[in-house]
């Protein structure tokens, strides 16, 4: 059980690692892009996608058949035009156990060192690990 707890937490601190770090490239406000060492001014301007991919009637299940997929639903959006490029049962409303976890992670990692050191209950730790 020892192990599984010390793997599931370097698991966790590494995701979320690499959400914490992959974002800061993202959250330049100079609208610049280098280019073989030169400063290039970018062509269009970056605009922030709402979070609500645009999902045409034509485009909700595109290529569904030929993906081989384990998954109960999945999207996935170009980040840019907001436009849906598969979809596989992305309406339908599933349990969101996984996502929530990530997200622990996240605001811990946000709001901690990663040398810090965190108290839980013995009641806790008895019925965490049983989802």
């Amino acid at each position: 059980m020892g192990k599984t707890v010390v793997i599931a937490l370097v698991v966790i601190v590494a995701i979320g690692a690499f959400f914490v770090f992959r974002g800061e490239n993202k959250a330049s406000s100079n609208a610049t892009s280098s280019v073989q060492g030169q400063v290039v001014k970018n062509k269009k301007p970056q605009i922030p996608n709402n979070w609500f991919p645009k999902i045409s009637a034509f485009e909700v299940n595109k290529n569904a058949n030929d993906v081989s997929l384990s998954a109960k639903s999945a999207i996935i959006v170009n980040y840019d035009t907001g436009e849906v490029i598969f979809a596989k049962n992305a309406k339908e409303r599933l349990p969101v156990a996984s996502t929530v976890k990530i997200m622990t992670a996240l605001v811990a990692l946000e709001n901690a060192e990663l040398n810090d050191v965190f108290v839980v209950s013995e009641m806790l730790a008895k019925t965490a690990w049983v989802l």
